[in-house]
């Protein structure tokens, strides 16, 4: 289930089109079901938030107009009275000029966190639900051989609204649990004594440095979910005498290793004349 991509100018749809937020003013909020209605399955709308200081609120009903081929309306007042719609707005039905009192339910008493429902029935009766409670019939003769889609306003005080399903709300919940899972695994190996800070020592930074990186290590205390800390730059050594001194100590190492004769030698040089 979605809301129709199609909607009031002030309407903006997000989360998959199924969060619908007008954004200023307090008309030009009108949105449709993307699909027509599924004849004896409730469709569910959570009534998520209030904005103070309009007058009025949701209008929820059904027409038969297709989106795709229909002007969207600055509000369901210019279209309620047609014969082809039927909208709940406060506590009265509006249909073809009629004005029926629904006094089971009255849309501008709900408030946030509430789920209201829309139901065509295979007789053609529309009925409303207010957080699983079903509040009885608002019209009859709805032509169920048509196509029927959802009309919502989300007129004057009315702010927000939601999209609920089953299965949404089951996939919902598992992301929810997995998160948790997530965070709780991350803890328990943050707090294993096994987890030990990594140092990088600071000429051997695996970040660009420099005027125009910025030290970039120090601004992320944590690489991967483990603590990382810079080390202390080494000492400056000067490269020309670490040169010399190593080429000295080859030198003597090989002397000592494989040593060439000299006439200071008795041995070698026993019974040579010269």
């Amino acid at each position: 289930m979605a809301f129709h991509q199609r909607c009031g100018q002030n309407v903006r749809l997000s989360h998959e089109n199924t969060v619908a937020l007008r954004i200023e003013s307090y008309n030009k909020g009108v949105v449709y079901s993307k699909d027509p209605l599924e004849i004896g399955e409730p469709f569910l709308v959570r009534f998520d938030q209030k904005e103070a200081g309009w007058a009025g609120g949701l209008r929820l009903g059904l027409t038969l107009c297709n989106p795709d081929l229909s002007d969207i309306p600055a509000g369901v007042l210019d279209v309620y009275n047609q014969d082809d719609h039927w909208v709940l707005s406060g506590g009265t039905l509006h249909h073809n000029h009629v004005e029926t009192n629904y006094n089971e339910l009255h849309l501008e008493n709900v408030n946030p966190g509430d789920i209201i429902g829309v139901v065509v029935s295979a007789d053609g009766e529309l009925r409303f639900q207010l957080n699983g409670v079903d509040k009885g019939v608002a019209a009859y003769d709805i032509p169920v051989d048509a196509p029927i889609w959802l009309i919502a306003d989300i007129y004057g005080q009315a702010k927000q609204i939601t999209i609920q399903s089953e299965s949404r709300d089951a996939d919902m919940a598992d992301e929810i649990a997995d998160e948790e899972e997530n965070v709780e695994s991350k803890a328990a190996i943050m707090n294993s004594p096994r987890v030990q800070p990594v140092v990088f020592p600071a000429e051997h930074s695996i970040f660009p440095q420099g005027p125009y990186f910025g030290a970039a290590l120090p601004a992320h205390p944590n690489l991967f979910g483990i603590p990382v800390h810079m080390a202390e730059p080494p000492a400056p050594v000067d490269v020309s005498v670490a040169v010399r001194n190593s080429k000295t100590k080859s030198k003597a190492q090989k002397r000592a290793k494989d040593p060439k004769p000299t006439q200071d030698d008795p041995f070698l040089f026993e019974g040579v004349t010269g």
